[in-house]
């Protein structure tokens, strides 16, 4: 199995060594060749993702350098409604931040476009992914707000493949990674005139980027500086392979990518299929959604002011871990772990796992274990206190 890569220097390695399979037949060698010319003559190319094609990738095939196994997708579990009410005046969670005033409007106003949100993942889980797929682009439909939106595997961060090279990159003011906030965009050809080029969405309004500087071996922040803001940064969203690819490579030198090329068809279908002109793109991280703090501490439980009164009754500990559950599960990407020790942290029998579902679906009409199979698998299922599988 193909190691992942995590540096630019892995990347180079293993490009290097699937050219050099490549001469070892004569066809192989020949498209080797041709590849390692162009990318010679390419160093002041504009469209600076082509210095990072293989063999694969020319031929819109998936290109799985950082191991066959994808990054493991979780869609979103939120209804379109949901998507809006973040952005909703007045309490949307992203109603009072500038940067997303545009589409607060949008829908405020009660319009029916559809749109489309940009969810960065947590900077810890990227470091540890390396150059994987591990973020999601929704579509948002509010002609139908309880359905479920559509939700994408992609990414929304330039490849480790563009880092710490000059000759991979078109600006030698660095690599660009988009900023937060809300862009305009429209229906037009990405890489046009290039051999795969494809019906994608295209940039058509000013957006803020900063800059990864070209000696950056890999990200360790999503704000490293050198901030622009600009209309003709050509960072559009479109595909990566025709089919389904393992990590970014070349495919993101800023773009926001699509990890499965059928996915991206079924995404442009219902985009045209809509009549708008253009579409306005909101680009969020999750670590600006609000983490909660932990519960307090259960009566009894060491660091309580009640240490030693374990027959306190414990029901406002049952109904703040409820709180701090419902908002981890409503995040875009919750964190398993925090789930299992908010659980955890008020649950020590069976007697508290029964009331703990007690006042848990009173709050959320729900089950708290039904709740928490939602993100939870079952070896995470069983880390629960006094968990019984049904």
């Amino acid at each position: 199995m193909k190691r992942r890569i995590f540096s630019f220097g892995d990347y180079i390695a293993e490009q290097e060594k699937t050219k050099e399979q490549g001469k070892e037949n004569n066809t192989g060698g020949m498209i080797a060749s041709f590849i390692e010319d162009a990318i010679s003559n390419m160093v002041q190319s504009k469209d600076f993702s082509e210095t990072a094609e293989t063999e694969e990738t020319k031929g819109g095939l998936p290109y799985s350098a950082c191991g066959t196994m994808p990054y493991t997708f979780k869609p979103a579990e939120l209804t379109n409604q949901d998507a809006m009410n973040l952005f909703k005046e007045p309490d949307g969670h992203f109603s009072k931040d500038v940067k997303y005033v545009d589409i607060s409007k949008q829908i405020t106003s009660g319009s029916k476009d559809l749109f489309v949100i940009g969810v960065r993942e947590d900077l810890d889980i990227k470091k540890k992914e390396g150059d994987r797929f591990t973020d999601k682009i929704l579509l948002v439909d509010p002609n139908k707000p309880t359905e479920k939106v559509a939700s994408y595997q992609a990414t929304t961060l330039p490849s480790v493949a563009f880092y710490s090279d000059p000759s991979r990159s078109m600006s030698k003011k660095g690599v660009a990674i988009m900023q937060p906030g809300v862009v305009e965009y429209k229906i037009g050809m990405h890489k046009k005139g290039n051999p795969s080029q494809h019906e994608a969405l295209v940039q058509s309004g000013p957006m803020d980027i900063q800059r990864f500087d070209l000696k950056t071996p890999t990200i360790s922040t999503y704000r490293p500086g050198q901030q622009e803001t600009g209309a003709e940064f050509g960072i559009n969203i479109h595909r990566s392979s025709k089919e389904r690819g393992v990590c970014v490579g070349p495919y993101s030198a800023g773009c926001q990518v699509f990890a499965d090329g059928k996915d991206f068809e079924a995404f442009m279908s219902r985009l045209k299929s809509s009549g708008q002109s253009k579409f306005l793109y909101a680009l969020i991280e999750n670590d600006d959604l609000s983490s909660p703090a932990p519960p307090p501490p259960p009566p009894g439980a060491p660091g309580s002011e009640e240490a030693g009164e374990a027959a306190e009754d414990k029901s406002e500990a049952f109904s703040n871990a409820a709180d701090q559950i419902r908002k981890e599960l409503d995040k875009f990407n919750s964190d398993e772990s925090k789930l299992i020790n908010i659980y955890n942290s008020v649950v020590s029998d069976a007697a508290d796992a029964a009331k703990m579902a007690e006042v848990y679906n009173k709050k959320f009409n729900v089950g708290v274990i039904d709740d928490l199979d939602k993100a939870l698998d079952s070896s995470e299922l069983k880390q629960l206190t006094a968990y019984s599988a049904k």
